[in-house]
Formats: structure tokens, sequence, C-alpha cells
């Protein structure tokens, strides 16, 4: 998910198709249109998994995706009605750790999110793109003011990241992630190693995209089929256990991609269908109203 600049009066959203690399031009009241069609391999977990636009979209219209390729996974950038170029590439590609995420930092610079490629060596490794959290330039280079100069890690330790995401005014950062022994979520700290979750889940729901406001901090559950948001402090901790919003019979299934429009609304996507004939409760794009009450959240 990527949601376009606007007032939330009328939410537009691009929203990618892990398996086919459509990205879709989505607008309430109007039928999707494909804007642009990326070649990837979904063979494994990846494909096209990460989204966003350009640090600099107003002015350049750019957009960033993350994808799978037989050989490497890598980050390509699309300008409108042209094919995609890559910008990083070599990100390692393994049997399974695939999936990534991507966003806008806010700061200026993208952060992208990336699996292990099923190893917990490679994501301890510094000189390794797998299993890390890095910032980067629309050109594919280390942002300036990462930790290190000259490298696009800010931090380490990523097992199968669901999704990365940054306050609308740059000072937090937030990953979700699949472990062996709980989905998590870290808060990102530059420099250092994501070892110790700000949360953890035991009963793995599935963490996947997520959003941050000044007050919550939103994560969509792509197993449990749900949204679950966690109260803040002004000093960034949380105040209480997880709030659970849409879920069964009010909600929408499986969410997984997550994108803050406005501090007031989310713009999500869900993946409840795979194979078979349409349904109901195929995928949809809906938009969420994301404010600090108990519980809260409405979809449109």
């Amino acid at each position: 998910m990527a949601a376009l600049p606007g007032d939330g009066s009328n939410p537009t959203s691009l929203v990618a198709e892990r398996k086919t690399g459509r990205i879709l031009l989505v607008r309430k009241d109007n039928e999707p249109t494909v804007f642009a069609t990326v070649a990837v391999d979904a063979s494994t977990d990846g494909g096209l998994t990460g989204l966003a636009l350009s640090p600099t979209y107003e002015e350049d219209q750019l957009v960033f995706a993350y994808i799978t390729t037989p050989t490497d996974n890598r980050v390509v950038r699309i300008a409108p009605g042209d094919k995609a170029k890559p910008v990083l590439t070599g990100i390692p590609r393994g049997a399974t750790g695939n999936r990534g995420s991507l966003a806008r930092d806010h700061r200026g610079a993208l952060v992208l999110a990336t699996g292990d490629a099923g190893s917990a060596t490679a994501a301890a490794d510094p000189k390794s793109l797998a299993g890390k959290v890095l910032r980067i330039t629309g050109d594919g280079r280390p942002a300036p003011g990462n930790p290190t100069s000259g490298s696009a890690v800010l931090a380490a330790g990523l097992h199968a990241p669901g999704g990365i995401c940054a306050s609308l005014d740059g000072t937090q950062t937030w990953v979700t992630d699949r472990t062996a022994a709980a989905d998590v979520l870290y808060r990102v700290t530059p420099g250092k190693a994501l070892t110790s979750p700000a949360w953890s889940w035991p009963d793995k729901p599935g963490v996947a995209g997520c959003a941050a406001t000044p007050e919550l901090v939103w994560v969509a559950m792509a197993t449990a089929g749900h949204l679950e948001n966690l109260p803040q402090a002004p000093d960034g901790t949380f105040t209480g256990k997880p709030q659970i919003a849409l879920a069964a019979p009010d909600g929408f299934g499986k969410v997984d991609g997550l994108d803050l429009m406005t501090d007031q609304i989310a713009i999500a996507g869900t993946v409840n269908r795979q194979t078979g004939p349409t349904v109901s409760s195929d995928d949809r794009v809906v938009a969420i109203l994301v404010q600090p009450q108990g519980g809260g959240g409405g979809a449109d």
C-alpha cells in the first residue's frame, strides 16, 4: 500500500499485487486502473512485497517497489508511464525470507525492511543486506545521517518483516517481524540491533503493515484478521495493552498493507483471496479512521 497525498476527502492509493507484480491506482467510487506492472518471481514468499512513494513525490511523481527476481531481491523505481528501473540490487534471495517492506521515513529518505533470506547468520552480518532495516536515498545510496557513513544499514536482526512505518513527523520508525518464538514490533533505533521488541505476540497473529500516529501505533494482523492499536505516552512508551479493531464480523478479514494518508486516516488492504471463484470477501482497499479512542477505528 502507498497512500497518495490528500486530505482524506477522496482517499486514493496505489496497491501492489504480490504475485502478479501489478500496481493498481485505487480511488473511492472508481474502478481500479493499472499504474504499472513489474516483472517479479513469486515462487517463494517474495514477489512484490513493498511499495512507497518517493520522499519528494510531489515534485517527481516517482514510486518505489521492493521485488524478488530469480536472482536477488531489489528496489526498483517507477516513473509514470515508464518501465521499472533498478536502484538497489543484490539483496540476498533465499528459499524463504524474501518478503520485505518499504516506506518513506518522512525525513527525506526511504526505509526498507528486508527478510533474512532464510539465514539468521546473514541477518546478524553487518556486511549483508539481508535481515536489515536500510535507509536509502531515491537513487539507492546510503542516506545521509545513517549511523555508519557509506552504509545503508540502520538496524540489523530481522527475520520475516511484515511492515515498516514512520510517523508523519519523522520522529519514530517501527517495524514488525515474525520470529520463531513470537510476532514482534520493534521501535527502530539507528545503530542498535533489533533484539528487544517493544511488544510481542506469542500467539503469532501474523503481524503485517503498521502505521504510527502521535498517540497510537497500529498493526495489521494478516492471520488473525483484524487491526490492533497500542496507545503511546508522549515519551513513546506504551500505556496499555493493544486494543482490537475491525475484528469479525464487522471487519474485512485478513489485513496486510497499511499506510497513513493523514494523522487521522490510514489506507489498508486485505489478503483474503488466493485462488478460486470470486466471493464477497475478495480483497479490497479500505480507508480507516485512526484516532485515539479505546479500540477505535472506523472504516469507509
